[in-house]
C-alpha cells in the first residue's frame, strides 16, 4: 500500500470514528473513558481517557463532552 493511499485509509477511520453518534462514556472511579463505534472495524473505540480535574470529577467531564457531541 503506498503512503497515500495509507493516509487517505487513515484520515477515513477517523472520520468514521468522529461522525458516529452517539458516543457513550463508561466510568471507572476516579477515570472515565469516552468510546464511540467505529464502522470500519465493527468494534466501539476508546477516543479519550478523562481524568479528574481540579473540583471537576472524570464522570462529570465525560458526561459534558458525550452530551456535547451527541446533540451538535
Amino acid at each position: 500500500m503506498s503512503k497515500a493511499t495509507s493516509k487517505t485509509k487513515n484520515i477515513a477511520e477517523k472520520i468514521t470514528i468522529v461522525s458516529t453518534k452517539p458516543w457513550t462514556c463508561t466510568h471507572f472511579g476516579n477515570t472515565s473513558e469516552i468510546d464511540a463505534f467505529n464502522k470500519n472495524t465493527g468494534e466501539w473505540e476508546t477516543l479519550a481517557v478523562v481524568q479528574k480535574f481540579a473540583n471537576f470529577d472524570a464522570e462529570d467531564i465525560a458526561d459534558f463532552i458525550v452530551h456535547a457531541v451527541n446533540n451538535s
